[in-house]
């Protein structure tokens, strides 16, 4: 086992640190020794840097005059260190050995004498016992005075000298505190308001600190899968998994250059700066969408010579989140959108903030959204005005109008079926400024569509369905409780609006959970000479059709047994099939709804469904009544749209759908649009997932830059 408080002699050859060299240096052989990181080490090195670099009494006032703007002027005046200099930037006072070798021993003597391993020690993996009392440990040791969630208070340094930690701390400081113990399970859980940890062999989940103003706490208690799904503060259930090297870059990240509201340190800025390259380079941030925002902004603020720019970071976190987090984190988007509207690209910062409020309108919002519901709030009343005065030109163009759309539309669909309404009249107010501002021949180019609904039951589309990795090719919707029970797919217009799990009949839908396909009754009777009474041509559905069609040449290699069909021809039999079932085959009665019904019509007439699945006599018939249009008259529907000038924005919300004649009416009725949007909010107490218990308040961001 590893002994944590005895430092490696190559590290100590390092001190005193006098340099951001010296750090990153230090930082560079605990990333790349052949032990894992000691989290403490790194965490009281980065924070004794931080605090020391930030405090008060850096910040000199001349005595000779109280003239702030004298002060002003020398910080305007000072000149930024070449390149070469950067990783000699000294630092004043240095870290000394004996002071960093007291606080390691004093942070292990805390965690081993309140803790009997042989009381929780059960094999080689951490129980939930063991992090309960970790957390238990750092929680009874704080300062029980009451003190807001400020910055600097992340480090285990602020735990030993201050006895303060915000909630990010104390996840932090559980993690190394089971390092300390010898447990290398235990790893840190992030989100993007949040931290949690997740430990054994089965990676379960737990809690281990507050967040917000609330006075309890759920520590020890897992993550339910239930909430979280449907939580930003939980990123829908897809935070980033750390191991002991990406904690090292989530120790680096809450780092805080600020020494003020309106100066920051230039010494922590360079080494923040220098430590998520290293960090960068060695492949650690490649599935961490904010450790890059936040070099994306310090790139911005001093681009270093060599590297990629700010604008390809911030894409490079947007990559990351859609491959690796299925777009479900919000902050990759408001960095970019802060990035175009500081470069004064007003409509790419319009984007994307509507591709922010895209992926929030996956969540219920809840009071434990205060972060993110600030950052939207600041958008919605300030930002978003701002840029439509600054720039006329966005008020003629219909995209920028499209983008606004999505914006609020995202804003309405977070706070529906969710237990506390988001838009009042704080909100509305800009809102309806702003549709104002744009003449009715700039809304008029807007082809608006609303998310199908049928009798006021909402139909999902199939971007809104999700993909399950456990079961390849099994697509569920994503809010399943939600679907109705009599559901069809008569009226849809492609296959793309079809509903695959309408049917609910018991039996039809069993294929996903066996071993062989959907071709079953093919496979099994192909050989049986074609005896009509093998095929179950009464209960068949034709969803299993549809379903027949969904599946690409790729996903048909997922399942055994499947027979291999090309997309082409796979088309051409599901249009010359669905043709025909209408003259020959499916009786239309039955498909209109009426149960009383025969699903099929003249059933003997298809003696050999094998002779009908010999695709290749219909590879040059394309069907005149085809649901799968060929790929050049979806083109020439492309064209179609272009000149008639019309962009297609479908709208998800109800609030927003009912806007939908107001918005395009020639001249705007504002006290309505007032009426409409602060109307009650669609929220459904009943159905919504239960608020957690305590009132969360994140851990203290940089602030973001105007």
């Amino acid at each position: 086992v590893q002994n944590w408080a005895a430092m490696r002699e190559e590290d100590k050859r390092l001190f005193p640190l006098s340099t951001i060299g010296g750090v990153v240096q230090l930082f560079r052989q605990q990333l790349t020794g052949d032990l894992e990181p000691d989290l403490t080490l790194l965490s009281i090195v980065a924070g004794c840097v931080e605090n020391s670099m930030t405090s008060s009494r850096n910040i000199t006032v001349s005595p000779v005059s109280n003239d702030i703007s004298s002060v002003s002027e020398k910080i305007l005046d000072y000149e930024e260190p070449e390149v070469a200099d950067v990783e000699n930037l000294r630092l004043d006072p240095p870290v000394e050995l004996h002071i960093v070798e007291a606080l390691c021993a004093k942070f292990e003597s805390v965690i081993k004498g309140y803790c009997d391993l042989s009381l929780f020690k059960e094999g080689q993996f951490a129980t939930r016992t063991l992090v309960k009392r970790v957390s238990d440990i750092i929680w009874n040791t704080l300062s029980k005075t009451q003190y807001k969630d400020r910055a600097h208070l992340q480090s285990i340094y602020s735990y030993l000298t201050g006895s303060k930690l915000d909630c990010f701390g104390v996840a932090f400081a559980v993690v190394a505190g089971c390092q300390v113990l010898g447990f290398s399970d235990v790893h840190l859980a992030i989100s993007e308001d949040h931290a949690w940890v997740v430990f054994g062999e089965d990676s379960q989940t737990a809690e281990v600190t507050w967040h917000g103003k609330g006075h309890e706490d759920k520590r020890g208690q897992s993550v339910e899968a239930e909430k979280a799904k449907d939580s930003w503060l939980y990123v829908g259930g897809k935070p980033v998994l750390c191991n002991r090297h990406v904690e090292v870059a989530a120790l680096v990240s809450s780092m805080s250059p600020a020494m003020s509201p309106n100066m920051d340190s230039l010494e922590v800025g360079v080494l923040q700066q220098e430590l998520l390259w290293l960090l960068y380079d060695l492949g650690h941030l490649e599935k961490y969408p904010m450790a890059l925002g936040n070099l994306g902004d310090l790139e911005e603020v001093s681009a270093t010579p060599g590297r990629p720019p700010s604008r390809d970071i911030y894409d490079e976190a947007v990559a990351v989140n859609q491959k690796i987090y299925q777009d479900y984190h919000v902050y990759p988007y408001t960095y970019s959108a802060g990035f175009h509207y500081r470069q004064r690209d007003f409509k790419g910062a319009l984007k994307s903030w509507a591709e922010a409020a895209n992926v929030i309108k996956r969540y219920k919002y809840s009071k434990d959204d205060e972060e993110i519901y600030k950052e939207f709030m600041e958008i919605n009343n300030e930002l978003i005005p701002h840029i439509l005065k600054a720039d006329e030109n966005l008020l003629s163009d219909p995209e920028c109008f499209m983008s606004l759309l999505q914006f609020y539309d995202g804003l309405c669909s977070w706070e529906e079926d969710s237990s506390t309404p988001v838009l009042h009249i704080g909100w509305v107010k800009p809102i309806v400024k702003c549709f104002t501002s744009f003449d009715f021949n700039v809304r008029a180019k807007l082809d608006i569509s609303l998310a199908d609904k049928e009798e006021g039951n909402e139909i999902l589309s199939f971007s809104d369905w999700t993909f399950e990795k456990n079961f390849p090719g099994h697509f569920n919707i994503k809010f399943a409780n939600c679907v109705p029970e009599t559901l069809n797919n008569n009226y849809k217009k492609s296959l793309n609006d079809c509903d695959m799990n309408c049917d609910k009949r018991a039996g039809h839908y069993e294929y996903l959970f066996k071993d062989s396909s959907i071709y079953e009754d093919y496979n099994q009777n192909s050989g049986n000479s074609g005896n009509s009474a093998n095929y179950d041509f009464e209960n068949m559905q034709v969803n299993r059709l549809l379903r027949f069609a969904k599946y690409s040449e790729t996903e048909v290699e997922l399942y055994e047994n499947r027979v291999r069909m090309p997309s082409a021809s796979q088309n051409r039999f599901l249009s010359h099939l669905i043709e025909k079932s209408g003259e020959s085959l499916f009786n239309i009665d039955f498909l209109l709804g009426h149960a009383d019904s025969a699903p099929f019509l003249d059933v003997e007439k298809i003696q050999n469904i094998e002779k009908l699945c010999q695709l290749e006599k219909f590879e040059n018939q394309p069907t005149k009544n085809t649901i799968l249009p060929e790929e050049s008259a979806t083109k020439k529907d492309d064209e179609a749209k272009k000149k008639s000038g019309k962009i297609n924005v479908t709208i998800f919300s109800a609030k927003m759908g009912a806007l939908k004649d107001l918005i395009q009416a020639e001249k705007l009725n504002s006290s309505a649009l007032h009426l409409q949007l602060t109307a009650q909010s669609q929220t459904d107490v009943k159905k919504s997932r239960a608020s957690l218990e305590t009132e969360f308040a994140g851990r203290v961001k940089r602030a973001r830059r105007d």
